[in-house]
């Protein structure tokens, strides 16, 4: 269960809309060198991390969930793309 403390924190960055506040979010608790070892769903031919096994993951989704509370979990799940771009 994602921190409240935390949520709350990662829910002050806000963006234009969804994709953009989680964006953001990724952008500002994670630096490239990190960014480098995941990817969403883990695997692939770099054998990287999976991103949504973390706690970070839901700490971002349950801060996204607080700026945007009519998100449906198809919005959720457009946004969980543009995180697996990094």
């Amino acid at each position: 269960m994602a921190s409240v403390f935390k949520v709350s924190k990662l829910s002050r960055i806000e963006g234009r809309n969804l994709k953009d506040s989680a964006r953001r979010m990724l952008n500002r608790v994670l630096i490239n060198s990190l960014m480098s070892i995941f990817n969403m769903k883990g695997g692939g031919p770099l054998q990287k991390e999976a991103f949504e096994k973390t706690a970070l993951f839901s700490v971002i989704r349950d801060a996204v969930m607080t700026n945007f509370p009519a998100a449906t979990e198809l919005d959720l799940r457009n946004a969980e793309m543009v995180l697996s771009v990094y």
